[in-house]
Formats: structure tokens, C-alpha cells, sequence
């Protein structure tokens, strides 16, 4: 069963890429503390008796015991963070359909929404990297009429940044729906009437 969307109410762009920021934003932060637990052994193992004489050494090692318990602090503290972060990067990306037109809001602290109107719409077409595809997500592009700019990156304005497979393509045909010339028409005439 497809989701029918309501005028005027935002979207987000699905559990999968909820999911992708959570896992990308944690392997991240675990790759980076493994990295350094891996080198504060290192340094335990073979520097720490080389340079036993070494006073702040010695201290820092006396003080921190094997260091293991303060880069445990601080990765729990990175995962917490990267899980908050994950959570606003996919709540900035939302998208809603209205009478007119398809809108596509990104940003927390730099808004940016773009809104195409229907009539404009020529083609809706999806793309995706291998990686995304392995997720099951893809990007929403909108082709609209008399435009070949491209934004930032050299994107279209009109893409939706993720979205889910599934999601993307009732959004791809209820963009094609809309944006049809009877629907249109049905539009102009109950605006006119």
C-alpha cells in the first residue's frame, strides 16, 4: 500500500537513511578511538619503558594507569555525540508536497528550501551510488523546464538528498501525477472556479 501524501504536511526521508547517519556518524567515532587505543598501546608497551626516566611520562602513565579507561570516556562521549548529530542531520532534511508545488527543505542553522512548482516539473528521474543502493536509498531528482543550473556541487536544486527506495519512488510518481497536464488543468479551474 502507498502512502498518500497531505497537502502541507512535511516528510522525512525514511527509516534507511536514519539509519545510515547512525551507522556512518558511530563507525566514524569507533574507527578514530580504536585507532588511538591501538596507539596508546603502542606507546605503553614500547615507549613508556624506553623513556622510563622521562618525568611527565612517567606521571601521565602513574596518573592515567593504561589510559584505557579515559579513551573509553571519550568514545562513549563521541558516540553520544555522533548519535545526536546523526539524529539532527536527518530530521534537517524534509520535504512536503502542497497545492502547487513540491518543496525540499535542508539545514538546521543555514535553511535553505527550494520549491518547484508542479507545472514546471518535466521529468523525474532517481540516482544512486553502489553504496546507497546497498542501503536501499537513492536521490530524487526533479527536471524542471527552461533551468540547466546547477546549486552547490554541482547538483541540481532539485534533488532530495537521500530517501528511501521504497518512499522514493511514491514520491517520483506522485511528483509525475501531480505534475501532469490534467491535474493541471484540475487545479487551475477549481483556483478559477
Amino acid at each position: 500500500m502507498q502512502p498518500s501524501f497531505q497537502n502541507g504536511a512535511y516528510y522525512t526521508p525514511g527509516s534507511s537513511v536514519l539509519t545510515y547517519f547512525i551507522i556512518s556518524g558511530l563507525s566514524s567515532v569507533v574507527g578514530t578511538f580504536g585507532l588511538l587505543a591501538i596507539a596508546w598501546y603502542l606507546v605503553h608497551t614500547f615507549a613508556v619503558p624506553a623513556l622510563g626516566s622521562f618525568l611527565p611520562l612517567k606521571v601521565f602513565d602513574a596518573y592515567y594507569g593504561t589510559g584505557y579507561e579515559v579513551i573509553g570516556v571519550l568514545a562513549l562521549i563521541g558516540c553520544v555525540f555522533s548519535l545526536i548529530s546523526s539524529a539532527i542531520n536527518y530530521y534537517s532534511i524534509r520535504f512536503m508536497f502542497d497545492e502547487f508545488a513540491f518543496h525540499i527543505e535542508k539545514g538546521i542553522l543555514s535553511k535553505s528550501e527550494i520549491s518547484i512548482p508542479y507545472r514546471q516539473i518535466q521529468n523525474v528521474n532517481h540516482d544512486q551510488t553502489f553504496g546507497e543502493r546497498t542501503w536501499g536509498m537513492v536521490r530524487v531528482i526533479v527536471e524542471t523546464a527552461g533551468t540547466d543550473d546547477k546549486g552547490i556541487n554541482g547538483e541540481s536544486d532539485g534533488v532530495m538528498p537521500l530517501m528511501d527506495a521504497s518512499l522514493a519512488a511514491t514520491v517520483e510518481n506522485e511528483l509525475m501525477r501531480r505534475s501532469s497536464p490534467a491535474q493541471a488543468s484540475a487545479a487551475v479551474s477549481s483556483v478559477t472556479g
